[in-house]
């Protein structure tokens, strides 16, 4: 029973009149179309996948811990898969790695001692295929076609065999700079390439709420689309695709489920946008802590409620922009936990108020506590920050389970770094920023510096030169 499921027009990737059903740990449940097996088993209100192999701690499906020890789950014939991007097919058979691990060693056992007897798999990872975007905003119109062969072609062949391809430009990242800079890559006559992890096009602006009506980021959407469909002659998407490594010739590895391609391109766009640091204080592993991008991607593409009663924590604008979408699915907002000691001016911070969520200004999150049987959180313990311990307020408990931090965001350098850039702090941005960029090497986003929407779509139009 799908108890955690909203109604439209939450769950964009979602094709709900294709219902699916599928196991894991041996009980039923079901999904829709466009699910993948974690946001499936989210909207069944199953969060814990199993417990880390050293200490037995609760491992759940986006939870903050994710980015440092990712969960695997295992599926019948294709072993240790990540749940939160392994797409949901009908009869799918999955299980928590250690119990899988367990009834191997007994089939094993069972094996050995009935010779006569095979056990056999069913093939349960896709092909890339040709993707038509999804019913998202203006991106609808358009398609994004992978560099293709067919499921039976991909299945014959080993996973260490690749395909090369060449382009003019390869942006990686279809987030708003990334459309942004293939927009105009195509207007001069190059032949661009879109890579982009997410099954859509459009990064946040799907998802996060840059003004108190909601309307912003869609707004920007159908600009973005109408400019590309205008030139998506010579616009390829890969979508589901994720870029490994650029080398020094600028050759880009590109893993798409269980193929593997290379791309040439004469010149590289990096906008792979920005990420919520992992934040450090007891218990930060539990599930129902979640970085905010994540909480409003269960949202708004899966349509899953993330929880009960939030608290977020929120250095931004964006974070009180979470709080409304979370008021309006329904959700009860404890409290806005805001790090910065001075009040901050925003629209959003003051229609969070309005609706009467307590904000804490120059609180942060001392502890985090879990359920009696500690598969998920249960509650966190707030404290001031800004004051001498000895004159700190008495620290405050709150009931809640899920915890959405939205602080800390830093830019996804790692790729840019890899292909031979370095990181140097900025006195005049108090930053870190990238120098030493190679030729052929552009950047655009949250990676150049650019942190508002309306600078990052306009980095990507600059980032390509004449």
């Amino acid at each position: 029973m799908t108890i955690n499921r909203l109604k439209e027009p939450y769950g964009l990737l979602l094709d709900r009149s294709q219902q699916l059903s599928f196991r894991f740990n041996g009980h039923h449940y079901g999904g829709c179309q466009g699910d993948t097996i974690a946001s499936a088993l989210a909207a069944s209100d199953v969060w814990c996948l199993g417990r880390s192999p050293k200490g037995g701690r609760a491992r759940g499906c986006f939870s903050q811990a994710h980015d440092i020890t990712p969960l695997l789950v295992d599926l019948l014939g294709d072993v240790a898969v990540d749940p939160e991007t392994q797409s949901l097919t009908d009869g799918t058979d999955a299980a928590e790695l250690q119990e899988a691990m367990r009834s191997r060693h007994w089939l094993s056992l069972a094996k050995s001692s009935l010779a006569g007897l095979t056990v056999q798999s069913r093939q349960s990872s896709a092909a890339p295929k040709n993707w038509t975007l999804p019913r998202q905003f203006g991106f609808s119109r358009l398609r994004g076609a992978s560099v293709g062969q067919s499921q039976s072609q991909s299945q014959s062949q080993s996973q260490s065999q690749s395909r090369t391809h060449a382009a003019d430009t390869v942006i990686v990242g279809g987030g708003a700079a990334g459309v942004a800079a293939a927009v105009e890559a195509a207007r001069m006559g190059h032949q661009v390439t879109i890579v982009e992890k997410l099954p859509l096009l459009g990064g946040s602006l799907n998802f996060q709420r840059f003004d108190v009506e909601g309307e912003y980021g869609e707004a920007l959407a159908n600009t973005l689309a109408a400019e590309m469909a205008e030139v998506d002659d010579r616009i390829t998407v890969l979508l589901g695709a994720t870029c490994r490594e650029i080398t020094a010739n600028r050759h880009l590895k590109i893993e798409m489920g269980d193929a593997y391609l290379t791309l040439t391109a004469e010149r590289i766009v990096i906008a792979t946008g920005a990420t919520e640091r992992f934040s450090i204080f007891p218990n930060n592993d539990l599930p129902g802590i979640m970085p905010a991008s994540t909480v409003s991607q269960l949202l708004w593409l899966y349509g899953v409620r993330p929880g009960r009663r939030a608290v977020v924590v929120a250095d931004s604008g964006d974070g009180f922009g979470l709080a409304l979408d979370l008021l309006d699915a329904g959700i009860a907002v404890q409290a806005v936990l805001d790090p910065r000691k001075s009040v901050q001016s925003d629209p959003r911070r003051d229609a969070v108020a309005v609706r009467g969520v307590e904000i804490g200004y120059g609180y942060g999150i001392r502890a985090a506590f879990a359920s009696d049987a500690e598969r998920h959180l249960a509650g966190v313990t707030m404290e001031y920050l800004h004051s001498p311990s000895q004159a700190r307020p008495k620290p405050v408990e709150l009931d809640c389970d899920l915890l959405c931090l939205a602080s800390h965001t830093v830019p996804n350098f790692d790729l840019a770094i890899r292909t031979g850039a370095n990181l140097r702090y900025s006195p005049a941005a108090s930053a870190m920023t990238l120098v030493d960029i190679p030729e052929g090497i552009h950047l655009a986003g949250s990676v150049c510096g650019c942190w508002s929407v309306d600078e990052a779509i306009e980095s990507g139009r600059e980032a390509v030169p004449p």
